[in-house]
């Protein structure tokens, strides 16, 4: 496959939340390739991209959705306020997942990002990693410890870990 990159190794996770789900708004879709992935399984869903539409923070949806995804997005924007914004737009039972990324501060990330700097090589040679994207990047300002905080206050029950290719996996329900 030639156009692997670290968040289609999350497809598989997304999808497996994704169950059952009949609306989704993908926000920041980078190259829209998981919106038409997940629309083999999802039946209606919307894309925020600053590059073909909207910014997140200037979009005025029409209807509220069963799942919201910000794949490698959400660093892009204010944290706080796109959280809370996804939370206005979740319905009930509704999932918020985020497949993020977060700045190494402490000495713990960046030991484990040097771990992972192994194996994220390794499988990006194994799927012949793409090595240019098409879509803007931007570093992350807020490390792993400081979204913890943030989440724990505006997601009660979210869940949250670390993954492999400098990314962490956030999944949270709406009450």
């Amino acid at each position: 496959m030639s156009d692997w990159n670290h968040n289609i190794a999350y497809r598989p996770w997304l999808m497996s939340k994704l169950k059952k789900t009949r609306s989704l708004l993908d926000v920041g879709s980078g190259d829209h390739s998981f919106a038409a992935y997940a629309g083999h399984q999802v039946a209606h869903i919307d894309v925020v991209d600053p590059l073909i539409n909207t910014r997140f923070e200037e979009f005025q949806p029409t209807q509220s959705y069963d799942a919201i995804t910000f794949i490698a997005s959400l660093h892009h924007m204010n944290t706080e306020e796109a959280l809370t914004k996804a939370l206005r737009l979740l319905n009930p039972g509704g999932k918020l997942l985020v497949v993020g990324l977060a700045k190494n501060k402490t000495a713990t990330d960046w030991i484990i990002s040097g771990f992972q700097v192994l194996i994220s090589r390794l499988l990006g040679l194994i799927n012949n990693e793409q090595q240019n994207y098409l879509f803007p990047t931007k570093e992350p300002a807020e490390s792993l410890r400081e979204i913890r905080k943030l989440t724990k206050r505006l997601l009660p029950h979210r869940r949250i870990r670390r993954g492999i290719y400098f990314r962490y996996l956030l999944e949270w329900t709406k009450p």
